[in-house]
C-alpha cells in the first residue's frame, strides 16, 4: 500500500453485503491509479465473513477492518445529511473542522451523544459558518442514482445483482437519457417498463429494523 494517495471506505452490513462485494471487485476496474478501499465490517456476520471476506482479501487494494466488539450502548445520534448524496461548496470546505467522527460522553442511561462522519462539519457550516444544506435542482437528477431500500430488498442476491443495478439506471435514466420530441418519448415509455418489471423481479422490501440474527456473531 505504499505510496498511495486516494482511499476510499465502505461500511458493510448483512443486508447490503450483496451489493458490496459487487462494488468491491467494480474497484479492480481501475487502472493507473494507486488506491486503497477500506471495507469497515459492521458487525457482519460469521457465516457471511466466511464467504466474501477470503475473497475480497485477494484484491491487493483491500484492507478489512472488524470491530471486535458490539457495546449495545445508547446514544444519541445527530442529524447528518448521508455524505454520498452531498456536494460542497469549495468554501465550505475551507474551513477547519474535521469530517470524523465526533463524540462527546453523557451521564445518565443515554451515554453520550455522536455526530457520524461529516455530521459534525455540516453543524458547524450551518451554525457557525452561515451554510444552508439545500436538495439539488431536479435538472441535476439524472447524474445520480439511488438504489432505494436495496439493504431491505429480500429478491436481491448475486445472481442477479448486476441486473438489479442496470434496471435501476433504466427506471432513472431510460435509455438514452434525453427527454425531448422523440427520444423523450422513447425514454418514458422505457422507464414505464424498467419500473414495471422492477416491481416483479424486486418486490419484496421488508423494513424491518434488523435482519434475524443481527449482532450476534
Amino acid at each position: 500500500m505504499d505510496n498511495v494517495k486516494i482511499t476510499f471506505f465502505m461500511i458493510v452490513t448483512d443486508p447490503d453485503i450483496v451489493i458490496a462485494d459487487y462494488a468491491v471487485r467494480s474497484y479492480a476496474k481501475i487502472k493507473g491509479a494507486k488506491f486503497t478501499l477500506c471495507v469497515y465490517s459492521n458487525w457482519v456476520s460469521s457465516s457471511l465473513k466466511r464467504r466474501y471476506f477470503p475473497r475480497w482479501r485477494k484484491f491487493s487494494f483491500v484492507e478489512i477492518v472488524e470491530p471486535e466488539c458490539y457495546s449495545n450502548e445508547v446514544i444519541c445520534l445527530n442529524e447528518r445529511w448521508h455524505t454520498w448524496f452531498c456536494i460542497y461548496k469549495r468554501a465550505a470546505l475551507r474551513y477547519e473542522v474535521s469530517h470524523a467522527v465526533h463524540v462527546e460522553e453523557l451521564s445518565g442511561k443515554v451515554r453520550y451523544k455522536s455526530w457520524d462522519t461529516s455530521g459534525y462539519l455540516q453543524k458547524a457550516l450551518k451554525e457557525d459558518y452561515g451554510f444552508e444544506l439545500d436538495v439539488l435542482d431536479p435538472k441535476y437528477q439524472s447524474c445520480f442514482i439511488h438504489y432505494g431500500a436495496f439493504s431491505k430488498n429480500r429478491d436481491i442476491h448475486e445472481r442477479n445483482i448486476g441486473f438489479y443495478r442496470r434496471l435501476q439506471i433504466l427506471r432513472k435514466r431510460g435509455l438514452i437519457g434525453r427527454d425531448n420530441y422523440l427520444v423523450g418519448k422513447v425514454n418514458h415509455w422505457a422507464r414505464k417498463s424498467a419500473s414495471f418489471l422492477d416491481r416483479i423481479c424486486f418486490n419484496h422490501v421488508d423494513r424491518s429494523k434488523y435482519w434475524p440474527g443481527w449482532g450476534q456473531g
